[in-house]
């Protein structure tokens, strides 16, 4: 499922998302989501993310370089209380147990949502 101006990259065989590709995909489509939201170009959010040289790294290096980099995003955009990139990063359907849901398992981003409106609000 694609929308305008979201990107996707596909293995030209298997038609299978590529592991090296979704740290690009996933850039491009944080970049396009906030030039939306904010009603401006997606080269006004045209930057290269930092990536480190892959020299001879095997696939198995490459996944958890990529990995972490997603990883350090997700983290980022939480510190930062920049719920929009959560949103991207984070599935619409994710399950959690956090301790304030007491126990209760806690399904979508509208739980977290509350704590990012929380954080805004009070600064």
């Amino acid at each position: 499922m694609e929308s305008a101006g979201f990107v996707s990259f596909r293995d030209a065989t298997s038609g299978a998302p590529t592991v090296p590709s979704l740290q690009a995909n996933l850039a491009a489509n944080v970049q396009a989501a906030n030039a939306a939201a904010l009603g401006v170009g997606a080269a006004a959010f045209a930057r290269p993310p930092p990536v480190p040289p892959t020299g001879a790294l095997t696939t198995a290096q490459e996944d958890r370089r990529d990995l972490e980099i997603c990883n350090q995003r997700l983290l980022g955009a939480i510190a930062e209380g920049d719920y929009l990139t959560y949103s991207c990063l984070v599935d619409e359907g994710v399950t959690c147990f956090e301790p304030e849901a007491c126990g209760h398992l806690v399904a979508g981003r509208d739980f977290h949502k509350y704590y990012f409106d929380v954080a805004r609000d009070a600064a």
